[in-house]
């Protein structure tokens, strides 16, 4: 990292910058081609880094990538804002963001797999809770609002044709670092 003065290593700090973001964005190496993807996730710290849960489709280019190509690399970026000034130079872009890189592999086992949805629904829920501007469908949306939100840490069901369905895989954290600039 080029601005250490901006660099972040407390792990509490860490988890809590990714706890807030509601993206992640993943990248996979395609032939060498880079394909990225904006996804919804789960977050489980541990004392050695952590562990990113998503989920999708059983088919199409992510699926195949993850079983062809298990290395990845991911984002997730919170709190922008740009202050202005006089001249160009002057202007600035606050942030925390966090990237690095990890292991995909597809979950098979049912109970991890009922736990990383149920971490995904956390995140999702949690971070909504803390975003009240988000509790409501976008106005050009066709869809209801928003009027209730399970709380965080809900005894989450799913369906069982679903659950069978769906593609749930993780990504275990190999390197990661994490910047800020207030």
């Amino acid at each position: 990292m080029r601005r250490r003065d901006r660099e972040i290593t407390h792990k509490q700090k860490i988890d809590e910058i990714i706890r807030g973001c509601h993206c992640c964005r993943l990248g996979f190496c395609d032939g060498g081609e880079v394909y990225i993807l904006p996804l919804n996730f789960g977050f489980e710290s541990t004392d050695t880094g952590g562990t990113f849960y998503f989920h999708g489709a059983k088919a199409g280019r992510k699926y195949q990538l993850l079983q062809s190509s298990p290395m990845v690399t991911f984002e997730l970026d919170r709190e922008y804002w740009l202050t202005g000034g006089d001249v160009a130079c002057d202007y600035a872009c606050h942030f925390q963001s966090v990237m690095g890189k990890g292991r995909a592999s597809i979950i098979s086992n049912p109970e991890e797999k009922l736990m990383a949805l149920k971490s995904l629904m956390n995140q999702a829920v949690s971070y909504h809770y803390k975003n009240d501007s988000f509790h409501n469908s976008s106005p050009n949306s066709d869809k209801a609002p928003i009027t209730h939100i399970h709380p965080e840490g809900s005894n989450w069901t799913f369906q069982p044709e679903m659950l069978e369905a769906t593609c749930v895989f993780k990504v275990e954290i190999t390197e990661l670092s994490c910047k800020e600039h207030e």
